[in-house]
């Protein structure tokens, strides 16, 4: 174990091969044991070890030989070269039994005894020197060189030094290749190799057998049997290293592709299930499961508009994250605490009440900014590390993209809550300094990559583009000038829609069919034309292709008229309607014919229906379609509906895994 955990703290093969010992559990077996130390890759700290037993049967077959016999006077020497804490490295050696372990100079030099009790201080001083030359070889062996010597040892027939015989001894390393991890706190950064020497292997004869010239044949059988027992024992070490290693391995990498379709929002389903693997994987996916099924019940909460919950959830995910020190989920939480935080103030300002979630107006507003300042900084961190890493790239985009999103939801909430920030003034420069910011952005990420941030996402920009439709209106509606261009992103998006509808099989319309998406961008049309009619304004575009089928609207009328002829539109053509579009054109086409029954004194003619009758059937039809989608709100006060409401509208952008 002490071995085994001192390879594990250092750089070398992490794999311990034990010599061989009798098995405490059997009668009398012996067998080796390979061990791997299992490290905290965060403090460094060895806590346990993952073990698998060998059998001998393949190093015996490869060491004793029937196929290539060797010499009888040929003895066989197999060394690991990371000895135990004993300093037990052998594993086979002359003149003894598999099992008997020890130190290899005691069984190569057996009668050169290194006693300085001994009377004979002279014949002690000169097996000492033996001694120690030989385990100068042996380091060379352990050091994994490949080469022979020759040195005198005692023949044990008696206390007389004359009395040596000299021996010839070659050696080789059996090495594998082994794999450490880059950066053991990060799975996604990939192994480097490395080669590392894990035996050695070693002939011994002595000259007098050479000299008697028996089986002069044997040489190059010799020869031949170092090449066989360095390619086996090879085989052998392989194997054990390979099983080791992919026992982890493979459910490291299974864990690293989950990681890559979790932060491409590619997991739909369940999280898949994690065969195998040290404990530490197993607590690694725990706790990936655990965080991930926390921060998505924490965005399906927040959409089911039970704020509370959700509030309560990304606080618990965010503590959790902190502790693991995982900076990219901790920005993913605070960019969507900055937008629970902007939601509940909208809540506060509608509703009147003067708490939400334990907090007053003030408290929402200063977390509010506590958590985009985060974000923001977070992912300006990880934006300049992919840079360092990788350079420009899809990755690149894809973080830059993540980042102008959160640089259009910080903006959007400065502005909002203006008038109760404590520094209005700093609010308002900010706010629109973010939404320069996320414009730039937006368009280098468009303008340079081609849209490589979106590959194999292209519905992304279109969802982009309504996000910040949406916010701009809303800011709008605050009474706000439209410094970024409102009708850019209107043009930008019919574009993305027709060139969706010219690809078949487009990502687009995966979930919702063109008409749908066509509802959607018409949707904010018809609110933007709504609110300049309020306000007075004519605001239309030139020359703007409501349906995107050949019908055409000439911007010339009141914005009124525009609402209501793209309201009509989508309730004559399509065979299914969104209930919230559907509700808004309803109330473009009776603010209309309101109008237009205003200014005729009743008069105007709506192809000879009466205007009345019109106007009685339009309100009803409205009124059924707001009873059925009620049935989608909770159950409860204002405050509950609103959460509902205010949760889905869509002018921001949530982050999932």
């Amino acid at each position: 174990y002490t071995a085994g955990r001192k390879l594990g703290q250092g750089n070398g093969f992490p794999v311990l091969i034990t010599p061989p010992y009798e098995y405490a559990s059997s009668d009398g077996l012996i067998g080796q044991s390979a061990t791997q130390s299992l490290v905290d890759t965060n403090t460094g700290e060895v806590i346990g070890q993952a073990v698998v037993d060998l059998s001998p049967e393949s190093i015996l077959k490869v060491m004793f030989p029937t196929v290539f016999p060797l010499a009888d006077t040929i003895s066989r020497v197999l060394i690991l070269t990371t000895p135990d804490e004993l300093g037990h490295n052998t594993i086979v050696a002359p003149g003894v039994e598999f099992g008997t372990t020890g130190v290899i100079e005691d069984f190569v030099l057996p009668h050169d005894t290194c006693d300085p009790d001994l009377e004979d201080t002279n014949e002690t001083d000169a097996a000492c020197t033996r001694k120690a030359n030989f385990s100068a070889t042996v380091g060379l062996m352990s050091a994994g060189s490949l080469g022979w010597t020759s040195f005198n040892r005692s023949r044990g027939r008696g206390n007389d030094n004359s009395d040596l015989e000299h021996v010839f001894f070659s050696y080789a390393p059996v090495s594998t290749k082994s794999y450490r991890p880059i950066d053991p706190s990060d799975f996604a950064s990939g192994v480097r190799p490395r080669q590392s020497v894990v035996m050695s292997v070693g002939l011994l004869h002595t000259e007098d057998d050479i000299r008697k010239g028996k089986d002069s044949h044997h040489y190059q059988t010799s020869y031949n049997y170092i090449a066989v027992i360095i390619f086996v024992a090879f085989v052998v070490v392989l194997v054990v290293a390979w099983s080791i290693s992919m026992s982890i391995v493979i459910p490291v990498v299974e864990l690293v592709g989950f990681l890559k379709l979790l932060n491409h929002n590619g997991i739909t389903e369940e999280i898949p299930e994690i065969e195998g693997g040290s404990l530490e994987v197993s607590r690694v996916q725990q706790t990936i499961e655990h965080l991930v099924k926390l921060v998505r019940f924490a965005n399906t909460a927040f959409y089911s508009g039970d704020l509370l919950k959700a509030y309560g959830t990304l606080k618990d995910a965010r503590k959790l994250f902190t502790k693991l020190e995982n900076k990219k989920a901790i920005g993913i939480v605070d960019n969507n605490l900055g937008n629970l935080m902007l939601t509940l103030y909208r809540i506060v300002r509608k509703t009147g009440v003067s708490k939400l979630c334990d907090m007053s107006k003030m408290m929402i507003v200063r977390r509010g900014c506590k958590y985009f300042n985060n974000a923001i900084d977070l992912g300006e961190e990880a934006l300049a590390r992919i840079n360092d890493e990788v350079g420009f790239s899809a990755n690149y985009l894809i973080f830059m993209q993540q980042l102008s999103n959160r640089f259009f939801n910080r903006g959007l909430f400065l502005l909002t809550v203006r008038g109760d920030h404590p520094n209005p003034e700093e609010a308002e420069r900010q706010g629109w300094m973010d939404l320069s910011t996320c414009k730039a952005m937006d368009r280098e990420v468009i303008d340079n990559g081609d849209r490589e941030g979106f590959e194999g996402e292209r519905d992304i920009y279109f969802e982009v583009l309504l996000t910040r439709i949406k916010g701009i209106l809303s800011l709008l509606k605050l009474g706000y000038e439209d410094e970024w261009g409102i009708e850019e992103l209107f043009d930008e998006a019919r574009a993305e829609l027709k060139a969706a509808l010219r690809e078949p099989g487009h990502t687009l319309f995966t979930d919702m069919d063109p008409a749908g998406q066509m509802q959607r961008l018409d949707e904010t049309l018809i609110d933007y034309y709504l609110h300049y009619d309020e306000a007075g304004e004519d605001r239309g575009f030139q020359n703007i292709n409501v349906s995107m089928r050949g019908s055409l609207i000439i911007a010339n009328g009141a914005q009124l008229e525009k609402a209501a002829a793209i309201g009509i539109r989508m309730l004559v053509e399509d065979d299914f309607v969104i209930a919230d579009s559907g509700l808004l054109a309803l109330k473009a086409l009776i603010e209309f014919v309101k109008a237009n029954q205003d200014a005729s004194d009743g008069e105007q003619d709506f192809g000879g229906v009466d205007v009345s009758d019109l106007s009685s059937t339009l309100f009803r039809y409205r009124q059924q379609v707001a009873e059925a989608l009620s049935l989608s709100l909770p159950v409860g006060d204002l405050v509950s509906q609103e959460m509902f409401r205010m949760s889905n509208f869509g002018d921001f952008s949530m982050e999932f895994f």
